[in-house]
């Protein structure tokens, strides 16, 4: 062989290892991109499900409120309820009292 014609095998092994390096470096990157974009989705996955919990959290609290506001007034009306049968137990007391004075 002559020696061009070794110098231009170099060349082609050069140039082709050259090639091969840059394939390994575009497939690299490629299951890069790959990886990111399946952790960008696992994200917003669970950043979704993280603010669906919130909204029931908070769906939640207030319907417990809700509940205790009108535990909370069922609880005045009673007392106001029982007010008013002493006020008018008293009074029925008093025109008793006043009846047997009359008397």
């Amino acid at each position: 062989m002559g020696l061009q014609q070794r110098f231009q095998i170099l060349v082609l092994r050069t140039n082709c290892f050259h090639f091969h390096r840059q394939g390994i470096h575009v497939e690299l990157a490629r299951q890069l991109d790959r990886h990111r974009s399946r952790r960008m989705l696992e994200t917003e996955e669970e950043e979704e499900e993280e603010e669906e919990e919130e909204e029931e959290e908070e769906e939640e609290e207030e319907e417990e409120e809700e509940e205790e506001e009108e535990e909370e007034e069922e609880e005045e009306e009673e007392e106001e309820q029982e007010k008013e049968e002493e006020e008018e137990e008293k009074e029925m007391k008093e025109d008793e009292n006043y009846r047997k004075r009359l008397i």
